[in-house]
């Protein structure tokens, strides 16, 4: 059935991309199809399963476009239910609020003020935050790396045994870490921090506030792990406890939109949180959302490295890479018709930052239309970048078009 509708959307308009999704799929759907974890039930047993299934089949199955009926299928689901499972439901690959037509409540978000009010948090970071998945379903399409999945994989087997048997915790792409509340009725959650190995250390910061997550003491040494635990109490049901993973540089649209395509028109923010060592790196890939074949796509790298020789230098460079396939350069042609790349990064964000900064530098190099290249230097006024000494948070206010700059660097001086 998957196979048949593929091919019939596929003749009907040869160069868009068919969507099909599946209630029932075998080994080798995943090349024409995706999934959905079919008629599930309004539980809260079936709300924490349903993190194991959506993992299996992103990172083990590699079907990563995947998802379960939000606040469940048969049976009625509770306000309470319901708002729980929105805030989850925004970090399924495939998020619906679906349920049987014979339930006695109705469970559209908009019928209870609290689960509105969840689904309309939790939809504004999704929204944000699609740019940043896309580009890890790109990433799992050309390499098999998973867009989704558990933390022992997101560390690597064998570095924390601890985390092998976190049934909860999981990675929206690599920097994100949710952790939702799974007890009926409850508010709060034990979350475990894993913190890598000596060599390769992991630093854990808050999502909202964009602190650093300390443990409230260390752990012994004959613990056998470097990890920590935390209880988060008190978390509301419009809520869900979110996390960046160090050692990565995140793209998020500056606003909320209520649609994708009006989601393209909005600016960047650049989020870059170093490790222990002070570096990060990360990926932006942008296409145009519908075609097979892309002739246009465009990949953003960005490399993010503390300087520590000589004066104290962060140094951030994001180059823009040829297209879809990452081969070569763009021509001035090519690079005109990335419409969907003429986007502003507004603000760039930098997390864990030690002392405030004695200046701050941009470097653009750009393009005319009669292919020569054009460089210019700037220095940031001190009233166009702040740093909170509390939270050691650093924003720069930026403004960089990339739909005519092919590369920019970003220095901070010490």
């Amino acid at each position: 059935m998957g196979y048949a509708s593929y091919a019939a959307m596929l003749k009907r308009r040869p160069s868009e991309r068919p969507v099909v999704v599946g209630r029932s799929t075998f080994p080798g759907a995943q090349k024409k199809m995706f999934h959905w974890l079919g008629d599930n039930l309004s539980n809260w047993e079936q709300y924490r399963g349903q993190i194991a299934y959506m993992l299996g089949f992103s990172a083990i199955y590699q079907m990563p476009m995947v998802g379960s009926d939000i606040c469940g299928f048969e049976g009625d689901a509770t306000p309470k239910l319901c708002a729980r499972w929105a805030t989850l439901g925004a970090f399924n690959p495939f998020m619906r609020n679906h349920n049987w037509i014979e339930t006695e409540v109705d469970q559209e978000f908009y019928r209870w003020p609290l689960v509105a009010e969840a689904a309309r948090n939790a939809i504004d970071i999704r929204y944000r935050l699609l740019d940043y998945f896309y580009t890890a379903l790109w990433r799992q399409s050309r390499d098999g790396a998973p867009a989704l999945l558990p933390l022992w994989m997101a560390l690597g087997r064998g570095v924390d045994h601890i985390t092998l048997s976190l049934e909860y915790q999981f990675m929206y792409g690599e920097a994100l870490m949710v952790a939702p509340v799974v007890e009926k009725d409850g508010t709060d959650v034990g979350i475990y921090f894993p913190t890598g190995t000596k060599e390769q250390r992991v630093r854990w910061f808050d999502f909202v506030t964009l602190e650093e997550i300390t443990p409230t003491k260390t752990p012994p040494a004959e613990s056998g792990h470097l990890g920590f635990s935390k209880i988060y109490s008190n978390v509301g049901f419009t809520e869900i406890p979110l996390f960046w993973k160090s050692g990565n540089v995140i793209p998020l649209r500056s606003n909320f939109a209520n649609t994708t395509s009006e989601l393209r028109k909005q600016n960047f923010e650049l989020l870059v949180v170093p490790d222990a060592n002070g570096d990060a790196s990360g990926v932006l890939y942008l296409d145009d959302g519908l075609s097979i074949v892309q002739k246009q796509g465009a990949a953003l790298t960005m490399l993010y490295l503390l300087e520590k020789e000589g004066k104290h230098n962060a140094v951030f460079t994001a180059r823009k890479a040829a297209n879809g396939s990452g081969e070569g350069s763009p021509s001035t042609e090519h690079s005109q018709k990335f419409e969907y790349f003429n986007i502003i990064v507004e603000t760039f964000t930098i997390l864990g930052v030690e002392r405030a900064p004695r200046s701050v530098g941009i470097k653009a190099r750009g393009q005319e239309n009669d292919g020569m290249y054009l460089a210019w230097i700037a220095m940031v006024e001190k009233e166009d970048w702040e740093y909170d000494s509390q939270k050691r948070v650093l924003v720069i206010k930026m403004g960089e078009n990339m739909g005519v700059t092919e590369e920019f660097k970003v220095s901070v001086s010490y």
